[in-house]
C-alpha cells in the first residue's frame, strides 16, 4: 500500500516562489495567473523523514507529487536485495506526473533527506492540459529534460569511467539546483552518502571513496560537512564529457 503521510495546509500566503514555479518559469514565461495556479496545486503537502518510502513498487498511484524541499530517490530493488537508484528527485520535480497513463508504479520512491512534497490529484494534471496550454508545454519540456538526464545516466553506466561518472553527477546536480535557485555560485549542499552514490553510479563504496579522493587531490572539488565546493567547473565539465545540448537544457532564461 502507498505510504500514508500527514497532510498539512500551507499557512504562509506570502511565501517566496516555490521551486516548481522557478523550474517551469525557466522554460516558459509564466503569467501571474499561471503562477497562482501552480502555487495552488501545492496547498496540501506532506512531510517524510530521511529513508521513508513515499511509493513502493506495485503501489497504485493515488496522487501526483511535487518535491517542495529536500532530496528524494527513485529506485528499484532486485530479487537479491541489490538496489539501483535510477534518478535523484530534487525540489521542483514531479513524481508520478504521468500516473493517468500508468495506474501502478514500476519503481519505488523514498526520501534521501527530510523531504516535503505537495500532493496533487491526478485529475489536476489533466486540468492543466485543458486550461493552461503554456503550462502544459512547460511540463512536456520538463519531461523531455528528465529523459535527457536519464539518457546521460545510461551512457555513464555503460561507457564512462568512475571518475567521469562522478564529475558528471556533480555537474548535473549543480545545474539542476541552479535552475531553482538552490545552488551557490561555486557549489551546493551535498547530503548524499557514499552508499547512495554507489547505488546510483553502479560502483562499490570503496571505488566511490577512491574516486572522490582523486577529485579532491586533483583540485576539482572540496567537501565540507554536507556541502561541496566546485573548484574548477570548466575542468569538471571536460572530465564529465557532457554534450553542450545537455547543458543548454539547464540554461537560465
Amino acid at each position: 500500500m502507498e505510504t500514508q503521510i500527514n497532510l498539512v495546509k500551507e499557512q504562509n500566503k506570502n511565501r517566496t516562489l516555490s521551486p516548481l514555479v522557478r523550474k517551469l518559469g525557466n522554460l516558459v514565461h509564466l503569467t501571474e495567473d499561471e503562477i497562482e495556479y501552480l502555487e495552488g496545486l501545492q496547498v496540501k503537502h506532506g512531510l517524510l523523514t530521511a529513508e521513508e518510502d513515499l511509493i513502493v513498487e506495485g503501489d497504485e498511484f493515488r496522487s501526483t507529487y511535487i518535491v517542495r524541499s529536500g532530496w528524494g530517490q527513485r529506485y528499484r530493488i532486485l530479487q537479491d536485495g541489490r538496489r539501483q537508484i535510477t534518478s535523484l528527485l530534487l525540489p521542483g520535480d514531479f513524481i508520478g506526473l504521468n500516473s493517468n497513463f500508468r495506474r501502478t508504479a514500476n519503481y519505488s520512491v523514498a526520501a534521501l533527506t527530510d523531504m516535503e512534497v505537495g500532493l496533487v490529484e491526478p485529475t489536476r494534471v489533466i486540468e492543466i492540459q485543458q486550461q493552461y496550454p503554456i503550462l502544459a508545454s512547460a511540463l512536456s519540456w520538463s519531461t523531455v529534460r528528465d529523459y535527457v538526464i536519464l539518457s546521460e545516466h545510461i551512457v555513464g553506466l555503460g561507457r564512462r569511467s568512475a571518475y567521469e561518472r562522478m564529475a558528471h553527477l556533480l555537474m548535473e546536480i549543480y545545474h539542476r539546483l541552479n535552475v531553482v535557485s538552490l545552488a551557490r555560485e561555486d557549489g551546493f549542499d551535498w547530503p548524499l552518502t557514499q552508499n547512495q552514490i554507489a547505488d546510483m553510479l553502479g560502483l562499490s563504496v570503496v571505488h566511490v571513496n577512491r574516486t572522490l579522493r582523486r577529485l579532491r587531490e586533483d583540485g576539482l572539488v572540496a567537501f565540507d560537512d554536507q556541502s561541496v565546493e566546485l573548484l574548477n567547473m570548466d575542468k569538471l565539465m571536460e572530465v564529465a564529457d557532457a554534450p553542450d545540448a545537455f547543458l543548454e537544457d539547464f540554461a537560465i532564461l
